[in-house]
């Protein structure tokens, strides 16, 4: 019985901390990265939230990001050549989070 109870008390813990975190919304971080002066799409960029998650920008320049919560973030990105560039961005669950980054030499 006792067993039983344990079991029945672990399972209702868990549902609940599911139903915790299925409150907290996550983002999705899109966007764009080019050169300042050209205007060129950069393929190849690292770019990294809160130094964690991270991806790199396809041939158009483009990147994507998943399942990023809502709320402030640090976007780094890092490119051979150009300058690490890091900005700090507030992400919402019910906006486009869709960013333009520009990197300089």
């Amino acid at each position: 019985m006792v067993t039983l109870m344990a079991v029945v008390l672990l399972h209702l813990t868990m549902v609940a901390a599911e139903n915790e975190n299925a409150r907290v919304a996550s983002c999705v971080v899109k966007g764009m990265v080019i050169d300042q002066l050209t205007g060129e799409a950069l393929s190849g960029v690292v770019v990294a939230v809160d130094g964690s998650r991270s991806t790199y920008t396809d041939f158009d320049g483009k990147f994507q990001i998943n399942g990023v919560t809502g709320g402030d973030h640090v976007i780094t990105t890092n490119y051979i050549s150009y300058q690490t560039k890091q900005q700090t961005v507030t992400l919402d669950p019910a906006s486009e989070n869709n960013l333009k980054i520009e990197l300089t030499y």
